[in-house]
């Protein structure tokens, strides 16, 4: 949680309509659901071949492992914050990737892995079920919260304290990308940013102690898992670098964003200070993302060089579900933003643009089904999921117009980053289909980014009002 408190209340003081169980049943269910996770992610992390034996499953003692700093973060999130609702959907997306590893895994030789399989997937779809039943009574707990909003110096903390723990987060990816980066540019930017980073946690942390604040070790804790977990999932996917590259330039998008959003609340709080460390570093975050940009070329010669014809194809195939996958968890976010936008220029902006990703999703379907594959159906899930790991912080705090506005700014660079690596991919296999169809949708794509970049200020309007024009 952050060093600034909410007002007196929280969604377990809520109270319900007539049809719904009381809070006390939800706050047992949630318990429990906490219990849960922190058990099984402990478990995977400890005894990853153990568990996928139990499943009846090959899987990558790292895959597990991974799977496991997922489930206790979400455990911890759960336990630690009054606020449960984007931690609730946090596990409803990793039981989806859960679901899809279950999937497409090769079962283990053995008479009994069948049986296995199928009770293990059994079990995820219940508690699937169970963690979408709680995220949406949650969710209509919060929409009810009434109280008196944060001043303009509580939320300046407030934010302060999520970008530090957003720095905690980056360090923890950069101290490792060097070596997976596969280029000797790309390692040489990553070293770079990480120096940069080193100062500008050191600088927010300087603004906290100035407001008589200081981080939350809690909240850093999770943040630093989420970045060794994106790391450790980089590791044991094909093609790292250029999944390296894509997921980091859309968490460096979220960190311009973020800054964004901290200049305009410090401006409000009347913290120049503030103001002018959040511009310096905003530029920086800018600037990594043009370096990561001009990174792209290297990224994807790396991968698909010295692959045949026949490999190429494959690859197109495999980017093209990737970037269905991230489509696919846009649709998803985006359709959360009337209930938290704040403002209807902002629903109008998140209605747009989720018409938008529907829209590019049929067509990157459309041309999956005119090559014969299916994989988005596989991927999708797992896929989407390893996108959200850098992001668990914004993810499972999205509670704010400007939060959200944020994170959705970095999903769309996301998808951008995906289908830069796919035309670059189509354009060596001689697919250009595929290649015009990237053009086409990065057009739109960075056209959304800038209109949701223009209502900023409306964003952070909202987040202290509620209800802005």
């Amino acid at each position: 949680m952050s060093t600034v408190a909410l007002p007196a209340h929280s969604e377990h003081h809520i109270s319900q309509n007539g049809t719904a169980r009381g809070p006390l049943a939800d706050g047992r269910a949630a318990a429990g659901v906490e219990w849960f996770s922190i058990a099984l992610g402990t478990a995977e992390i400890a005894a990853p071949s153990t568990m996928a034996r139990i499943v009846g499953l090959n899987l990558s003692p790292k895959l597990v492992q991974l799977l496991g700093v997922r489930e206790l973060a979400s455990g911890l999130g759960i336990m630690t914050h009054s606020r449960r609702t984007g931690w609730l959907w946090g596990r409803v997306i990793g039981d989806i990737m859960d679901l899809a590893v279950l999937g497409s895994a090769k079962l283990r030789r053995e008479p009994t892995a069948r049986s296995k399989l199928a009770a293990a997937t059994a079990a995820v779809i219940g508690v699937t079920l169970l963690d979408t039943t709680l995220g949406i009574r949650y969710a209509a707990k919060t929409r009810r919260i009434s109280g008196t909003p944060r001043t303009p110096y509580e939320q300046l903390v407030h934010f302060l304290s999520d970008m530090y723990s957003v720095e905690q987060q980056a360090l923890a990816q950069l101290v490792s990308a060097p070596e997976i980066a596969g280029d000797p540019q790309l390692a040489v930017d990553f070293r770079r940013h990480y120096s940069e980073t080193q100062h500008q946690a050191g600088l927010i942390e300087q603004r906290l102690e100035a407001h008589g604040a200081s981080p939350s070790a809690l909240k850093n804790t999770v943040m630093k898992l989420g970045g060794k977990g994106f790391l450790l999932f980089a590791r044991v996917m094909p093609e790292t670098p250029g999944r390296l590259v894509v997921h980091s330039y859309s968490y460096e998008a979220m960190e311009w964003a973020g800054y964004e959003m901290l200049v305009r609340f410090a401006k409000l709080a009347g913290d120049h200070e503030t103001v002018t460390a959040a511009k310096m570093i905003r530029a920086q975050e800018r600037t990594m993302m043009q370096r990561l940009e001009l990174g792209f070329d290297a990224a994807e010669r790396i991968a698909h060089a010295n692959s045949s014809s026949q490999a190429l194809r494959d690859h197109v195939c495999r980017h093209l579900a990737e970037v269905h996958a991230f489509e696919s968890q846009g649709i998803a976010l985006l359709k959360k933003g009337e209930n938290i936008a704040g403002s209807p220029i902002l629903e109008d902006i998140y209605s747009g643009q989720l018409k938008e990703t529907r829209k590019h999703a049929q067509l990157v379907e459309e041309r999956l089904e005119s090559q014969g594959s299916s994989d988005s159906k596989i991927m999708d899930g797992a896929l989407a999921t390893g996108g959200l790991n850098w992001g668990y912080f914004f993810q499972a705090q999205s509670d704010t117009a400007a939060k959200f506005a944020a994170f959705i700014y970095a999903v769309l660079h996301l998808e951008i980053g995906g289908y830069e690596m796919l035309k670059r991919t189509a354009h060596r296999a001689s697919d250009a289909q595929t290649e015009q169809l990237c053009e086409e949708i990065l057009a739109d794509k960075r056209a959304m980014t800038n209109r949701l970049a223009d209502v900023f200020d409306v964003a952070v309007r909202a987040t202290f009002n509620g209800h802005s024009d």
